[in-house]
């Protein structure tokens, strides 16, 4: 993936160049992140399965993993950054 775009004005988020490692509950995995922020997230690649349902963490799974999603609306779909032509496609809808 390219590490630099076009300067935008400032109104959109910047692209998304840096991994970041995630938790929710006891499942962890990594995903991209803006350069700015880590504000706005690409989806996640986790490195275990899902908690079960049953199990005592599936709660905490269940809310830390609520808390992550509402960063992933602007890259959502993503796993990896988008190329220069989808990202400016993404700041134009």
């Amino acid at each position: 993936s390219p590490d630099w775009y076009e300067e935008d004005d400032g109104v959109f988020p910047n692209p998304p160049f840096h991994l970041k490692y995630v938790q929710a509950g006891s499942r962890r995995g990594w995903c991209w992140c803006n350069s700015t922020r880590n504000d706005y997230l690409c989806e996640i690649h986790w490195f275990d399965p899902e908690p079960d349902s049953e199990s005592d963490d599936y709660g905490t799974y269940v809310d830390e993993l609520q808390c992550i999603e509402e960063l992933l609306d602007f890259y959502r779909g993503y796993f990896q950054p988008p190329t220069e032509m989808e990202y400016r496609r993404l700041c134009e809808d």
